[in-house]
């Protein structure tokens, strides 16, 4: 998060600042995600820093959007989880100065269930049943996604084999395994945060294969999950509504992060930090003070700016971040030989659909 706005803010210093001054980063850590140490960092900001806007890639949601809503100063995030937009909802007008560059976690299920029963179905896939099986850590993010998911695909007919929640961070799994095994499933959505847990259950997923398309939210845009799981995460398919756009841009932007910090940056969110930095920077530009935090909120709730992740558009009753193929649209992903293949959309694809090679002869 940190490394790409560094990125954004030295790129406007080279040229001369913003509004003839230069920008200064101030880095605050709360640790995972605590509420606490976020508070206090968000009061030495205000208080004792006289920051003029604060930017994170995740809150400790939903806390976050209160402790900001207390300032004018423009707070730009990307929560995501449905706690935090709700949040936002419940509070506008006054938390007004809140923005989320992305949508919320509720349309992981729309969007995952488009995706098999219009996207694959369209690339040839012909499911040996409509059973889809679910397991998620037991937090309110996990759980969220697993529920939204499984409600739109029984909306789309599909039968529900199994839901289960695990406890965070295990990595154990074999015998969460063989219970959905036995359920028969053709889609099985995983949804865990921690990567080490998530590496853990695709290593042991190899051993005890279920004959089904395995599908995850998220979890392998962090840095350290290929590390972790290696070549037992290929064949498996990802999500995320929020991802650099293949391109000039994202060309560009990671080629100076390499040379800048000596590794590729994180698959999402440094990115979306970076664009973060301009969205703010452009509507400063736009107010000509960046002490006047009312018109700047107002100069983002009405912006439009392209950047590496797509074209930021805000729901102004919301301040949620509109997903779709000419904003910021969702990725779908599949691991080809330990590297990210972007099979969806489609106008943006680098390459095409494989068949996982655990899965049985049914379905070829």
């Amino acid at each position: 998060f940190l490394w790409g706005a560094t990125l954004a803010v030295d790129e406007i210093n080279a040229k001369g600042g913003l509004l003839g001054k230069q920008l200064l980063i101030i880095p605050g850590d709360y640790g995972e995600w605590d509420i606490g140490k976020f508070i206090a960092a968000v009061e030495k900001f205000v208080h004792r820093d006289k920051v003029d806007v604060v930017i994170t890639g995740y809150g400790a949601t939903p806390g976050d959007i209160d402790a900001m809503a207390q300032y004018e100063i423009p707070y730009i995030h990307a929560d995501t989880d449905w706690v935090a937009a709700e949040r936002m909802q419940e509070l506008m007008p006054e938390c007004s100065n809140v923005f989320m560059i992305d949508t919320h976690t509720l349309m992981y299920g729309p969007i995952s269930a488009e995706f098999f029963n219009d996207t694959l179905v369209r690339k040839g896939v012909k499911y040996p049943n409509k059973r889809a099986a679910y397991i998620a850590a037991e937090d309110v993010w996990a759980r969220s996604v697993a529920e939204s998911q499984r409600d739109s695909m029984e909306k789309m007919g599909w039968e529900t084999a199994a839901f289960e929640i695990a406890l965070s961070g295990v990595v154990e799994w074999k015998t969460t395994i063989a219970k959905v095994k036995a359920t028969n499933p053709s889609v099985l959505f995983f949804n865990n945060l921690a990567p080490r847990s998530c590496a853990a259950f695709l290593t042991q997923l190899r051993e005890l294969p279920i004959d089904a398309i395995v599908f995850l939210v998220y979890t392998p845009a962090m840095p350290e999950f290929m590390d972790l799981a290696g070549a037992h995460a290929n064949g498996i398919v990802w999500t995320t509504v929020i991802a650099p756009l293949p391109g000039p841009k994202n060309d560009a932007f990671i080629s100076k992060f390499e040379e800048n910090y000596g590794r590729k940056p994180g698959f999402s969110l440094a990115a979306g930090c970076y664009d973060m930095v301009y969205i703010w920077a452009n509507a400063v530009e736009e107010v000509g003070d960046e002490k006047d935090y009312p018109a700047v909120c107002k100069a983002i709730e009405q912006s439009s700016y392209e950047g590496i992740c797509g074209k930021y558009v805000f729901e102004p009753e919301t301040h949620w971040g509109v997903c779709g193929a000419d904003e910021v649209p969702a990725h779908m992903y599949q691991i080809q030989n330990e590297e990210y293949v972007l099979i969806w959309p489609d106008n943006y694809a680098t390459g095409e659909w494989e068949l996982p090679d655990w899965l049985s002869s049914s379905w070829r």
